[in-house]
């Protein structure tokens, strides 16, 4: 017995039609909107660990059921899911795109200067783009990254590893 994608359209699409006629009491799912609306920018995969943590969620649920569950029931989502160089974070609509440009600052940064500063790059990404970031947003931003190393404890200070220019690197290796 196989079924068709036509089948599961309609099927689907009945589906929406008849729960659009009655209102759908649904407070966990507003609850996790709200919650993840409150941590953002974020990975996903560190907000979905979260709601499970908090007892939201029973299991690591995918925050893209949770967004198309939303819209199907017509509660509004003040936020999308933007993936760059393999990594899905949690941004609101309008900060599309600003991950990756945090994270092209922050390879310029660590390229020309050999090791960056959160609060440095929160003053450019200002300053850029006009957008007002916060320095724990920005190490979220960056905690993504698997070529990042924190050099202090509060975080205040990173190194990406994987840069093929680095001129602090260049300047120690003539030493």
């Amino acid at each position: 017995f196989k079924i068709t994608r036509e089948r599961v359209r309609q099927i689907t699409s009945k589906f929406v039609c008849n729960i659009k006629q009655f209102y759908v009491y649904a407070p966990t799912l507003k609850r996790t909107i709200v919650h993840i609306n409150n941590h953002i920018p974020a990975p996903v995969d560190d907000t979905q660990a979260d709601l499970r943590r908090l007892g939201i969620t029973q299991s690591l649920f995918c925050l893209d059921g949770a967004i198309s569950a939303a819209r199907l029931l017509a509660v509004s989502v003040p936020f999308v899911i933007e993936e760059h160089g393999g990594v899905r974070m949690v941004i609101r609509h309008e900060d599309v795109g600003l991950s990756k440009f945090i994270v092209g600052l922050a390879r310029k940064m660590v390229s020309h200067a050999g090791l960056g500063k959160v609060e440095d790059l929160c003053d450019l990404v200002q300053e850029k783009r006009g957008a007002s970031i916060d320095g724990p947003g920005v190490a979220r931003i960056l905690q993504s990254l698997s070529s990042l190393h924190w050099l202090d404890e509060r975080k205040d200070w990173f190194f990406l590893d994987n840069m093929r220019r680095n001129h602090l690197v260049g300047l120690v290796a003539k030493v």
